[in-house]
């Protein structure tokens, strides 16, 4: 969140960074209400994080939508293992799932300097699939090998 920009719709604390640099620690607190503009310029901050307890407006459709959004994340690992598996023994396979891995490992620097407010899934999404690529070339290493 930056400065002259609206409130969530929950009530959050946020956290007053000097910048958007993973170097800097959080300077203040600012209680942002909904329907407020936030305004922490007066803490000689620019860049702030918000965290909430939203859990009581969550409806039964919210947990349905959820378990979807797991179900298919599920299935998204399951087709990155089977590819790594498959393809892992070719040169050209090996070469493109290293790449893979190495463009994930890129995001989650980049992500974490740049301290971009993602999702807690986002970040879970990024490992896990870089953990099924490297479990997918490991095991077929393990299957060729016996």
């Amino acid at each position: 969140m930056t400065d002259d920009e609206p409130c969530p719709m929950y009530l959050m604390d946020c956290f007053i960074f000097p910048d958007t640099t993973i170097l800097s620690s959080p300077i203040a607190s600012y209680p942002c209400q909904p329907g407020r503009v936030g305004n922490f310029s007066n803490f000689n901050g620019s860049f702030a994080w918000c965290y909430g307890w939203i859990i009581g407006q969550q409806s039964s459709l919210n947990v349905l939508n959820q378990l979807g959004l797991c179900s298919g994340l599920i299935g998204l690992f399951a087709i990155i293992f089977a590819f790594t598996f498959h393809v892992g023994h070719r040169k050209v396979g090996l070469a493109v799932v290293l790449i893979i891995i190495v463009s994930i490992l890129i995001a989650f620097i980049i992500l974490a300097v740049l301290k971009l407010s993602l999702a807690f899934l986002t970040f879970a999404t990024l490992f896990l699939c870089g953990l099924m690529c490297s479990f997918g070339l490991l095991l077929k290493h393990v299957v060729i090998n016996q």
